[in-house]
């Protein structure tokens, strides 16, 4: 629900009011750099897309016809750009092959994990960017179904579905592989 003090505000930003906006991104920047973090799970990478979510209602703010639709309209917004970026990483990653994929590797694993994180994060790259979305996002992140749901824009069930088969897709890669990786 959205309170009247921040209903006036995104309608002056709506009419123009630099400083209206400015209060805007104050109140709802913890939300957009949650998301965004929650997303790409790159704390830089999320500063640099809340600054372009940002950016981009500024320019748009004007053809938002209802205030009381900011907040999921800038959820969308916030959306949208981390899931552009994240299809550029992934085009990046297939293009540039082993070296950045282990550049762009999850260091919170512990380092003993070297060959296991390489086969794993060899594993994940080459799932759908849905897939890896939802693992990361449930597992990595400690995200409840719900949670997930919101942030993709999912219910619940579709997400606990989509969890099951990239879990099935992603041991289908790793077939082949188990005595390495619980050795």
């Amino acid at each position: 629900m959205i309170s009247e003090h921040t209903l006036g505000l995104v309608t002056m930003a709506r009419d123009g009011s630099s400083q209206a906006f400015e209060d805007l991104v104050k109140e709802y920047c913890g939300l957009v750099h949650s998301l965004a973090f929650r997303m790409t799970g790159d704390a830089h990478l999320a500063e640099d897309m809340s600054q372009e979510t940002f950016t981009r209602v500024w320019q748009k703010i004007r053809s938002l016809r209802d205030p009381k639709a900011f907040p999921g309209w800038l959820v969308s917004i916030t959306r949208r750009i981390c899931l552009d970026e994240l299809e550029k990483r992934n085009r990046r990653m297939e293009a540039g092959g082993e070296e950045l994929l282990l550049e762009n590797a999850n260091p919170t694993m512990p380092p003993e994990f070297d060959g296991k994180r390489r086969i794993l994060e060899k594993a994940m790259a080459l799932l759908p960017i849905r897939d890896r979305q939802l693992l990361t996002l449930s597992y990595h992140r400690d995200l409840s179904s719900d949670e997930v749901g919101i942030i993709l824009g999912m219910s619940p069930g579709t997400v606990r579905v989509g969890l099951h088969r990239a879990r099935e897709r992603l041991c289908g890669l790793l077939k082949g592989k188990e005595d390495e990786l619980l050795a």
